[in-house]
């Protein structure tokens, strides 16, 4: 579907379509919503260490966490070995995440901290450092906490 189809500059409407077209999604997705930041939550939220909820960037889950440290960290929420939720809470408090799947285990920052059978089925030799939760950029703001997982996405303040 063209954009002429959905606009009648005349008339000065927007045909109901783009509300619902699939096609607009993913180009607004593409174009709009995937280099940009994204609002997920407020600070508040995370009141203590452990503390977490679930959000959204675009039309993926994230968890939102406040680490030991108290570093928020904005995670997608997917293992890194078979992409199962890595969460399956929306929101609480915990000292890690455990994938339901295989049982790896992720810090609160995303950091793979266990795999089962990591001798056996890894001869010990799986880079940890390299299998943890991506992550996002993540900028608090006056209290608000926003998420990129786009690297070319200029900072926030800019």
């Amino acid at each position: 579907m063209r954009t002429s189809d959905l606009i009648d500059l005349d008339a000065g409407t927007l045909s109901r379509e783009s509300f619902v077209n699939e096609d607009v999604f993913n180009r607004e997705l593409e174009r709009v919503f995937v280099p940009a930041w994204s609002f997920v939550g407020h600070t508040s939220q995370l009141k203590k260490s452990g503390d977490f909820f679930l959000s959204r960037v675009g039309v993926e889950q994230v968890i939102v966490s406040r680490d030991q440290a108290g570093a928020i960290n904005v995670l997608l929420n997917s293992c890194r070995h078979r992409g199962m939720a890595a969460c399956r809470y929306d929101s609480g408090n915990a000292n890690s995440f455990v994938c339901s799947y295989h049982g790896w285990t992720y810090g609160l920052d995303g950091s793979l901290t266990g795999v089962p059978k990591f001798q056996s089925r890894y001869q010990g030799r799986l880079d940890r450092d390299k299998w943890g939760l991506i992550k996002a950029r993540v900028t608090v703001y006056y209290g608000t906490i926003w998420a990129t997982f786009d690297e070319h996405v200029p900072s926030f303040e800019d």
